[in-house]
């Protein structure tokens, strides 16, 4: 699913990626699926927010992956101290002039997005840059 902030027009879309990464399947696919959008990237940033200490959730698998499909890719680990996950993917997207984001988009149940809050839906309520999202 591509999901485009109707406040703005984008001239291009996918010349500088952020890839919110934590080795799950729904990132890996959505990674995948990006794939042709990402042929004429300038720039691929792969983020891990906050993983815990040395694991880095294959990072370095996907890194390679793309490097193979020609792409210049870069990872990073962000572990902002007051940040909230989807907010401190926002802040690097806009530090590195992301023009898309791609990410795994998670469901839960709706009593545990009340309580608890959710990425996938934060980034959804907030969308500056495309976003592109596979589950």
């Amino acid at each position: 699913m591509l999901v485009v902030p109707h406040a703005k027009l984008f001239e291009q879309v996918g010349a500088a990626v952020l890839i919110g990464w934590n080795g799950s399947r729904e990132a890996t696919r959505a990674v995948h699926d990006a794939l042709p959008l990402m042929e004429m990237a300038a720039a691929v940033t792969v983020l891990s927010v906050n993983p815990e200490p040395g694991d880095e959730w294959g990072t370095d698998d996907v890194v390679q992956h793309l490097a193979r499909h020609g792409l210049i890719v870069r990872a990073e680990t962000f572990q902002p101290e007051a940040l909230a996950d989807a907010d401190a993917l926002r802040s690097r997207a806009v530090h590195i002039g992301a023009d898309l984001i791609v990410m795994g988009a998670y469901g839960r149940s709706r009593l545990r997005e009340m309580i608890l809050g959710g990425m996938t839906q934060d980034v959804l309520e907030n969308v500056t840059v495309p976003v592109l999202m596979a589950h």
